[in-house]
C-alpha cells in the first residue's frame, strides 16, 4: 500500500489522451503541510462535455481548523483562503466516510485536477487517504489542466500566471473568486474542455505537445550540465 502519497507519473495521462469521460474533482485542507487534513472535497462526473453528476461534501477534521487569518509567522492560513469554520463542519462526516462514497462516485475513471505541473495535489492527498484510512490503493489515470495550459497557453504572451483563478478569468470561465472544492472542480472541468477545443482549432496534436516537453527538458539538462 501507498500510505506516502507518492503517485507514480505512469498515472499521468495529461499528454497521452485527452479524455471524454472522468471524474474532475478539488479539495480543500486545513493547511499545505504534510499534517493537513481534507475538510471540503467536490466533485464533478463528466460525460462527453456535460456535467452527468455531482459530489460534495465537507468533512470533519481531527482537529480544530486554525480560523485567524494569518499564523504566528505573519503568513496567510488556509482559511483565509477557504472561509471553512468549525462551526461549518461540526456536524460533517469524518474522513473514512467521505472517502467510501467518494470513491464509489469515481470508480475506474480518469480523474482531473488542476495543481502543480510537477505534482498532483489533488491525487496525492487522496492516493495517500485511501491507503492510511481504507486500506485501498488508488491507482486511477490522472489528467492535470495546469500542465495542459502550460504546453497550450503560453506564458506570459497571453496570460501571467497559470493558476486555475487567472486562466478562469482569461476564458470567461467564472465571474468571482470562490476557494471551494466543488466550484474549483467545475471550473477545472470546463478548463479542460476549453483546452481541448482550442487544440483541435489550432491543430495541436498530444503528440506534438510532448515533443514540446522533450525538447524543453533537453535543453534544460544541457544548461544545467553546462554550468556544473
Amino acid at each position: 500500500m501507498n500510505a506516502t502519497g507518492w503517485v507514480n507519473p505512469k498515472r499521468n495521462i495529461t499528454k497521452r489522451l485527452l479524455v471524454s469521460e472522468y471524474v474532475a474533482y478539488d479539495t480543500e485542507t486545513t493547511g499545505i503541510g504534510r499534517s493537513a487534513e481534507i475538510i471540503d472535497i467536490g466533485a464533478v462526473r463528466i460525460v462527453n462535455g456535460e456535467i452527468k453528476d455531482v459530489f460534495e461534501t465537507l468533512v470533519k477534521p481531527s482537529e480544530p481548523v486554525d480560523e485567524r487569518l494569518y499564523d504566528d509567522r505573519g503568513y496567510p492560513t488556509a482559511f483565509s483562503v477557504h472561509h471553512i469554520t468549525n462551526a461549518m463542519l461540526e456536524n460533517a462526516p469524518c474522513i473514512t466516510e467521505a472517502l467510501i462514497k467518494l470513491r464509489a462516485f469515481i470508480g475506474e475513471l480518469p480523474v482531473l485536477e488542476h495543481s502543480s505541473p510537477f505534482a498532483p495535489f489533488d491525487t496525492r492527498l487522496f492516493t495517500k487517504a485511501f491507503s492510511q484510512k481504507l486500506g485501498i490503493e488508488y491507482q486511477n489515470c490522472y489528467v492535470n489542466t495546469c500542465e495542459l495550459a502550460y504546453a497550450v497557453v503560453p506564458k506570459p504572451a497571453e496570460v501571467h500566471s497559470h493558476s486555475l483563478e487567472t486562466l478562469s478569468r482569461h476564458f470567461g470561465i467564472r465571474s468571482k473568486e470562490c476557494h471551494r472544492a466543488l466550484p474549483d472542480a467545475i471550473d477545472a472541468y470546463k478548463l479542460y474542455e476549453i483546452l481541448k477545443r482550442r487544440m483541435e482549432d489550432r491543430g495541436i496534436t498530444l503528440e506534438e505537445l510532448r515533443e514540446k516537453s522533450a525538447c524543453r527538458k533537453t535543453e534544460e539538462n544541457g544548461a544545467t550540465d553546462f554550468h556544473s
